[in-house]
């Protein structure tokens, strides 16, 4: 039989691997805690930035339906207008479309390269206003 005190011994030398084993498994959660919580505070930030990104996306669809409303309204005003314009057209005399003396109504003596470009029309020769 072993002795009491080769009994101890034994015991100590298991205590001392058990320990060893547990200081190698202590570490490597400590490795994996580390990892987990660089983990964590990148989720973090991608949710952070996630928010800022619903936040713009939802002033993006606003402005959006802003504009496409605003589009709808001008595209009446435009059909309106034209509308308009079309009727008073009919309804008074039909004026020739075009102009007997072009030097009556635009001035020739004019320094063309000092000068501004004007243009002459007729007097219902004047070109639709072009809306995009």
């Amino acid at each position: 039989m072993l002795s009491n005190l080769e009994l101890l011994k034994q015991r100590i030398a298991n205590l001392e691997a058990e320990k060893d084993e547990l200081k190698g498994e202590n570490a490597e959660l400590k490795n994996e805690n580390a990892k987990l919580k660089r983990i964590i505070e990148e989720n973090a930030r991608c949710d952070a930035e996630n928010a800022e990104h619903k936040v713009r996306i939802e002033e993006l669809e606003k402005n959006s339906a802003n504009i496409s409303a605003e589009n709808a309204e001008l595209k009446a005003e435009l059909a309106k207008l034209r509308h308009d314009f079309d009727s008073s057209n009919l309804t008074r005399p039909q004026q020739p479309q075009h102009v007997t003396n072009v030097q009556n109504s635009c001035s020739v003596e004019e320094d063309i390269s000092s000068a501004k470009p004007e243009r002459c029309f007729a007097s219902n020769d004047i070109p639709d206003l072009v809306i995009d």
